[in-house]
C-alpha cells in the first residue's frame, strides 16, 4: 500500500482540481523538503495512448528515489472513467485494472493523488478503492431536474458565488447567487469568472440586482426558457423583447416558451384564490414573488 492514496473525482473540473491540488500539497509537506514530487497527465485522446501512459505511471510509481526519500504522485485529470468512447474500450479497462493494481501495491515511501475527470458516476473502477484510499472525494452530480431539491453541487456553488462576490466587495440581492448558478449550469469555474465580471460592472461599492444577471450572464448549455417568463411578469417590455431575441438565437421551437408562461400563469391563479381567502398574503417585500405582483394584484377575483 502507497504511504498516501487521496481520489478525488467528479463532472466539475474546478472542483476536483482543487481539492486533489490541496492533497497533493499536504502529501509533499508531510513528505518532507527533499521529496520527489511529481505531476503527471492523465489524459487520454485515443484508445492507443492508454497503453503508454500506464507503463509510464507503473515505472515511475516502482523508481526508488535515487537518494531513498519519500515521492509523491499526482495523475491529474485522469479521464479513463469517463463516459466516453476511449475510456469504454476493453484495452483502455484493461490497462486501467493494471493501472489501479500497480497503485495499491506502490511501496510506503510514495503518495499518490489521483484526480478524475469527467467521471461517469456508473463506473465502479475507482470506487473499489475507496476502502483503502486515505481520502476519497466524489463530488455529487448535477441534479436530475433544476426543480429538484438534491443538489448538492448547486448549494456548494452557490455558497461559493455569494463568499467570492462578498469579497470582491459587491452589494447583492439574495436571488443574485442562485441565478448565476442557473445560468452557466454546473461549472464551478464560470460561476467564479461569470462574479468576476459582475463585480466589475458594478465597481467598487455597487451593488448586483437579478435583472443585472439575466442581462450581463449568457446562458451556458441547454436554452433558458425563464427569462422571457420572468421579464413578462416584471412587466418590463424592453427586457422582454431582448429575452425573446436571446432565447430564439439559440432555440427554433416556441413551446418550452408557451409551456413555462401557462405554468406561470396557473401558479398565479392559486395564489390569487388564496390570496382572496384569506390563507395567502403577498406584498412586496417577498423575495420570490415580488416579480409576479403586479400581475396578482391586477387579476381579476373571479380568476
Amino acid at each position: 500500500m502507497p504511504g498516501y492514496l487521496a481520489i478525488v473525482a467528479g463532472k466539475d473540473e474546478f472542483l476536483v482540481d482543487r481539492d486533489a491540488r490541496a492533497f497533493y500539497d499536504k502529501a509533499r509537506a508531510e513528505a518532507g523538503p527533499e521529496a520527489d514530487a511529481e505531476i503527471v497527465s492523465g489524459v487520454i485522446l485515443r484508445v492507443g495512448d492508454a497503453a503508454p501512459l500506464e507503463a509510464s505511471f507503473v515505472e515511475t510509481v516502482n523508481t526508488r528515489s535515487m537518494f531513498g526519500g519519500r515521492r509523491v504522485l499526482w495523475l491529474r485529470n485522469f479521464n479513463w472513467v469517463s463516459d466516453s468512447v476511449q475510456a469504454r474500450s476493453d484495452e483502455v479497462k484493461e490497462s486501467l485494472g493494471r493501472l489501479l493494481k500497480a497503485v495499491v501495491e506502490a511501496g510506503a515511501d510514495v503518495s499518490i493523488v489521483i484526480s478524475a475527470t469527467p467521471y461517469d458516476g456508473r463506473r465502479k473502477d475507482l470506487s473499489a478503492l475507496k476502502t483503502v484510499a486515505h481520502e476519497f472525494v466524489l463530488h455529487s452530480p448535477p441534479a436530475k431536474s433544476p426543480f429538484s431539491g438534491d443538489d448538492a453541487q448547486a448549494e456548494l456553488q452557490v455558497g461559493l458565488a455569494t463568499k467570492h462576490l462578498q469579497s470582491l466587495g459587491v452589494k447583492f440581492d439574495r436571488a443574485v447567487p442562485e441565478a448565476i448558478v442557473a445560468r452557466v449550469g454546473q461549472s464551478t469555474r464560470l460561476v467564479l469568472m461569470e462574479c468576476d465580471k459582475l463585480a466589475s460592472y458594478a465597481g467598487p461599492g455597487g451593488a448586483l440586482q437579478e435583472a443585472d444577471v439575466l442581462r450581463l450572464v449568457p446562458t451556458f448549455g441547454d436554452g433558458d426558457f425563464f427569462e422571457p417568463i420572468e421579464a413578462l411578469a416584471a412587466r418590463d417590455l424592453p427586457w422582454a423583447l431582448e429575452s425573446l431575441d436571446r432565447y430564439f438565437f439559440n432555440e427554433s421551437s416556441a413551446r418550452p416558451l408557451l409551456s413555462a408562461l401557462q405554468n406561470r400563469l396557473r401558479l398565479l391563479i392559486q395564489i390569487r384564490c388564496l390570496v382572496d381567502a384569506g390563507d395567502f398574503r403577498v406584498d412586496r417585500k417577498s423575495t420570490r414573488l415580488n416579480s409576479s405582483h403586479e400581475w396578482i394584484s391586477r387579476m381579476p377575483s373571479s380568476a
